[in-house]
């Protein structure tokens, strides 16, 4: 894979406006023939606006029970307006460094960061917004990173594990030549790791040896240069039914994405992860972005998703699970965005 995985899809090579034009058209017409514009919201009753917009992460962490929690890493909620009590919570709950502490509302890595020492976490809670809560994790030192996608329509018994997306941070390969600044220039990589406000510890000015791999962020989102592939082929029964094993525990999810890391490919077919967050009816089908595939087969499995998210919606709100307002949501979503703005850079 890693050829595969040093290359960036059509969809995230496409400007982004490009991109969201045909899927803003599908959407208006699924709207229109459900005769509800934010019918997706539905999808997880128990979840704010289904997972759409401007939900906390700790709500799918709410809605586990005991077995769906065994998957989980340890999520310790930091309260807004707590904050100074960090010390006393990670005494608490035996949390040690290095953590991942993560913004409870938020999206794409924005505000995630590794930190490995008192005084990187009391400059990141100064930076922090004390009106939100903060998501404290223990560091995953599992290297595999990926995102699994299932849906359960009400009127089935099983869900499905309908996609496995591979995730790599963004990284460059030393030559014994250039500096590690002159790598990420040739990688192209120098705008997106500004435009994230990278704050990293690296020396911009080392020279990597020959051959040696150099991590540039903690995060493997996109929009810091992170690639995604296609990883069907790790598509085993076992982890279907561990994936399944998860969703069943959770009270009325039926949409939405795993997030998890795990140890090598054989792990993962095993059904052994360990989920870092879950999203829901705002996740993106992210095997889409793989190189390999033709923009035509993008398409179609995004659409494929935003039809099953309105199907399943109709058919929970026939239960009697209204979905949120096309008000509501711009709200959420116009919270969400001013928060973008007031996290401290991702590392």
């Amino acid at each position: 894979m890693a050829g595969r995985l040093h290359t960036r899809g059509w969809l995230s090579r496409a400007p982004r406006k490009l991109v969201m034009l045909p899927l803003g058209l599908q959407w208006a017409w699924l709207g229109w023939r459900y005769r509800a514009w934010m019918l997706p919201t539905a999808v997880n009753p128990f979840i704010t606006t289904g997972g759409l917009v401007g939900e906390s992460k700790q709500e799918y962490w709410a809605i586990s029970g005991r077995t769906a929690r065994q998957y989980w890493a340890p999520m310790t909620v930091l309260p807004a307006g707590q904050h100074q009590q960090w010390q006393t919570l990670m005494q608490q709950h035996g949390l040690d460094w290095p953590l991942m502490v993560k913004p409870a509302r938020g999206l794409c890595g924005y505000g995630v960061q590794k930190v490995e020492q008192a005084r990187q976490m009391q400059a990141y809670l100064a930076a922090y917004p004390e009106s939100e809560d903060l998501i404290l994790q223990p560091f995953s030192e599992l290297p595999g990173e990926a995102g699994l996608f299932y849906w359960r329509h009400p009127a089935q018994k099983q869900g499905q594990l309908t996609g496995i997306a591979l995730r790599r941070p963004p990284v460059v390969t030393g030559d014994g030549r250039l500096t590690l600044a002159q790598l990420i220039d040739q990688a192209g990589l120098k705008a997106k790791l500004r435009t994230a406000a990278h704050d990293s510890a690296l020396d911009w000015q080392t020279v990597p040896a020959a051959g040696q791999l150099v991590r540039l962020a903690v995060i493997g989102s996109s929009r810091v240069g992170g690639v995604y592939c296609d990883g069907q082929q790790y598509h085993t029964p076992a982890l279907e039914a561990a994936v399944r094993r998860v969703a069943d525990d959770m009270t009325a999810f039926h949409f939405g994405r795993l997030d998890v890391r795990f140890a090598d490919p054989a792990a993962l077919q095993r059904g052994e992860f360990t989920i870092i967050e879950i999203n829901g009816a705002g996740s993106e089908a992210i095997q889409a972005w793989d190189a390999t595939w033709t923009l035509s087969r993008a398409l179609r499995t995004v659409f494929a998703k935003q039809a099953m998210a309105f199907a399943i919606g109709d058919a929970l709100r026939q239960q009697g699970h209204a979905p949120a307002s096309l008000w509501q949501v711009w709200k959420l979503n116009r919270k969400q965005q001013r928060l973008l703005d007031q996290y401290p850079p991702s590392n």
